[in-house]
């Protein structure tokens, strides 16, 4: 699931010039925790790909949405992030116009959706390989358990498993009635990449939150409180630029373990990011720690700013983020404050955004993960 929470957090970020030297092969990048390898529990893969993108009648950007999927089909992004996840080089492409959507439609309804305009169209019924791409149109919302997902209050766009065959359906909302096709293609390819290596919920993912002690964990277990992180949700704020469309760059297992820029396929500019010195941090309730962070790159660059997201158990957890600029091997010591009256056992996880504003190079930030509890 894409979240639009970055976009807010970037326009937060101070102002700064951020220059990038030229690379050097032995530049002597700061020592950094290690990002996570992604297992898959049952090996499930949508592969060979059917990807069948459904757009209502009267979209108005309706042939840059079919483009854009039969761009990806063809494309060298496609051929470069499926390469950790065996995807193979192919991708079927199927257009469907659906009926008009004329008022916000709950997320149930969007199966129901999905099969009428399929069986209006007279083909690309359900093989156990296909997803269901749907992009609802200017002024729509998706309606979920949680409330109606106004302005993608509560994500940009999902995908979950279609039938019993293996399918899976991607929804992607407009933030915006005027939102650009950029938007709108950046959060699809989130979407396709999740679902194509992780349709069951058990494929490749960073495993689930612990139901109790989640510090005894890696704290990437307990992404956002629901765990799952998978290969989008650990790359959000990367872009990739091919031909006239713009895509999100997605994680890879290899280029993680060779300790650098975990998103694929590979920026020419240089990675940057924090690591803090340790998963999780013991914090009193009503008390505040220091939480050091160290700032690294894969090349020489100048100083950039850092923000931050708190998820928390209990709510009350804040962070505190200097005024102060990292750079490579430099430290800034990040405040975390456990609310007052906090039970034992009350943990956050924090998102730690390190990106220039305006961004260098294609991506608009990166980001880790850094965890406190109270004993």
């Amino acid at each position: 699931m894409r979240r639009i929470l970055i976009d807010n957090a970037a326009a937060a970020l101070v102002a700064v010039a951020f220059a990038l030297a030229p690379g050097c092969g032995d530049f002597p990048s700061a020592t950094h925790l290690p990002f996570p390898q992604l297992r898959s529990e049952d090996g499930a893969l949508l592969r060979p790909l059917t990807l069948v993108t459904l757009v209502s009648a009267g979209d108005p950007d309706a042939d840059q949405l079919f483009g854009f999927s039969d761009a990806l089909a063809a494309s060298d992004w496609w051929k470069i992030v499926g390469a950790d996840y065996a995807l193979g080089p192919t991708v079927a492409t199927a257009r469907v116009t659906g009926p008009a959507i004329t008022a916000n439609i709950a997320d149930h309804d969007v199966f129901t959706y999905i099969d009428n305009a399929l069986q209006a169209s007279g083909g690309a019924f359900k093989n156990g390989n296909s997803l269901y791409l749907v992009y609802l149109p200017p002024g729509i919302a998706v309606i979920t358990s949680s409330g109606i997902n106004t302005n993608c209050r509560l994500m940009a766009g999902y995908n979950r498993a279609f039938g019993l065959k293996g399918d899976n359906l991607a929804l992607v909302q407009r933030c915006e009635d005027n939102a650009p096709i950029d938007q709108l293609t950046i959060t699809a390819s989130h979407e396709i990449l999740e679902a194509a290596t992780d349709p069951t919920l058990h494929g490749y993912n960073a495993g689930d939150m612990p139901r109790s002690q989640p510090w005894n964990e890696s704290v990437w277990h307990s992404f956002r409180l629901r765990g799952r992180a998978e290969v989008g949700d650990l790359c959000e704020g990367t872009r990739w630029f091919e031909g006239a469309y713009v895509y999100q760059r997605i994680y890879s297992n290899s280029a993680a373990a060779r300790g650098g820029d975990p998103c694929m396929p590979p920026e020419t500019h240089a990675y940057y990011n924090v690591s803090p010195a340790q998963e999780w941090f013991p914090v009193e309730a009503g008390a505040t720690i220091d939480v050091p962070l160290h700032g690294w790159t894969t090349e020489q660059s100048a100083t950039w700013p850092l923000s931050t997201s708190v998820y928390s158990s209990t709510i009350g957890f804040t962070t505190t983020v200097p005024a102060t600029l990292l750079r490579n091997d430099w430290v800034m010591d990040l405040q975390l404050t456990a609310p007052v009256g906090a039970p034992s056992g009350s943990f956050a996880v924090v998102e730690l955004y390190s990106g220039p504003n305006p961004p260098i190079g294609n991506d608009l930030y990166h980001f880790t993960v850094v965890g406190a509890y109270v004993p």
